[in-house]
């Protein structure tokens, strides 16, 4: 029986040496447990970092994508601006270059009209040309309509130096009786009434140049619209006396002249 027991005994120091040696024993298996956990632990570790950086990756892709639509949309509003103000300078050149032309073009006509108003001259034997010239285009005009309208001639045809003679007069005698009102001393060229007697004929207007008075710019009513205007200017009585006196001569002497052209056409 010891036989039995002492192999017995051999034979648990034999299985005790192998768990306590060998890779196949205990100690072995508890190391390949504990392996098995580091190695699912380390690849927890390393989906839970692919995971992370997918995160981020996907993160930093859509801030990048916003800051790139950020941009464009700067860039579009600025694009937008710059178009804006292109048209904004485009147009105001345009409008520069419009008043330019404008201005040019009243500074030509300005000079025109003074040229004119030069060759007409200014006195009484200016007038006298006037006259005759007034009576000559009146005369034409009245042919002309006649030969195209009919044989015999209107009554209003055969009164056209007469019209224009009688409202001449009536506008110099008017200022001479009382110079100081500027209102009769200021006909607006495109008046109707002053256009159908007086102005469309060659003389009439200048007639009234040759007593004085010119063409401006000004205001023509009470709106502010400016326009053409025949304007005699007085001279300050108190500090021209000499010059007025000169002034209301000559429109006195202007009135005679007339006076003796209505005469004349109430004769005939």
């Amino acid at each position: 029986m010891s036989t039995k027991v002492r192999s017995l005994l051999v034979r648990a120091d034999a299985l005790e040496g192998y768990f306590s040696s060998s890779d196949s024993g205990y100690g072995g298996l508890l190391s390949m447990l504990g392996e098995s956990n580091h190695i699912e632990e380390t690849s927890s570790a390393r989906e839970e970092e692919r995971r992370k950086r997918e995160e981020e990756e996907t993160l930093r892709r859509e801030e990048d994508a916003k800051a790139k639509a950020e941009a464009l949309k700067k860039e579009a509003e600025r694009e937008v601006e710059r178009l804006v103000e292109e048209d904004r300078v485009q147009a105001l050149r345009q409008t520069q270059e419009r008043d330019r032309i404008a201005q040019e073009a009243r500074i030509a006509e300005r000079q025109i009209e003074l040229s004119w108003m030069a060759a007409v001259g200014l006195g009484v034997p200016s007038l006298r040309l006037q006259i005759a010239a007034l009576a000559i285009s009146t005369d034409a005009s009245s042919a002309s309509a006649s030969a195209s309208a009919s044989a015999s001639s209107s009554p209003d045809e055969k009164k056209r130096f007469k019209l224009a003679i009688n409202a001449l007069h009536t506008i110099v005698q008017q200022i001479v009786k009382r110079p100081e009102e500027v209102n009769f001393r200021k006909i607006r060229v495109s008046n109707e009434q002053f256009q159908e007697s007086v102005g469309r004929y060659k003389g009439g207007t200048e007639a009234l140049v040759s007593l004085g008075f010119r063409v401006e710019e000004m205001v023509v009513n009470e709106l502010g619209e400016c326009g053409k205007v025949l304007f005699l200017k007085e001279p300050n009585l108190e500090r021209e006396m000499d010059k007025w006196g000169d002034w209301f001569e000559l429109l006195k002497s202007g009135l005679g002249l007339l006076a003796e052209e209505v005469e004349k056409v109430k004769r005939k």
